[in-house]
C-alpha cells in the first residue's frame, strides 16, 4: 500500500522541520504499518514521487528505490491515494552539463 509519511526532520534542501515522503510498503493498512513500526526501529520501503515524464509529458510515479526510515523520526503516516497512473523506474541518470558545452562570458 502507498503511504504518505511525515518525518520530523528537514527536507533535502534543509528547509523547515518536516519532510514528507510517499512510500510503497507491503502493509495492507495503517494498522498493519503501525504494527511494523512497533516491531523494529527502522522500516524498509520503496520511495516514490510524482513527476512529469520528460518524453510524454504525462504525470507518472517515479520509483526511487529502497529507503530505510527511522521510526523515531516519523511524525505521521496516512494512506496516500492518487489518480491511477503508471510507475516508471528511471533508466538514465540526470543530464549533466559538460564543461566543453558551457560558454565563458
Amino acid at each position: 500500500m502507498r503511504f504518505m509519511v511525515t518525518m520530523n526532520m528537514p527536507n533535502s534542501r534543509g528547509e523547515g522541520y518536516v519532510h514528507q515522503l510517499i512510500i510503497e510498503h507491503p502493509s495492507v493498512d495503517c494498522t498493519e504499518f503501525c504494527a511494523a513500526m512497533c516491531e523494529d526501529p527502522f522500516i524498509l520501503a520503496r520511495q516514490l514521487y510524482f513527476d512529469d515524464d520528460r518524453q510524454t509529458g504525462e504525470r507518472v510515479w517515479i520509483d526511487r528505490g529502497d529507503i530505510v526510515l527511522n521510526c523515531s523520526l516519523i511524525g505521521k503516516v496516512m494512506p496516500h491515494y492518487a489518480p491511477p497512473v503508471h510507475t516508471v523506474t528511471p533508466t538514465r541518470s540526470k543530464p549533466t552539463l559538460s564543461l566543453a558545452a558551457r560558454k565563458d562570458s
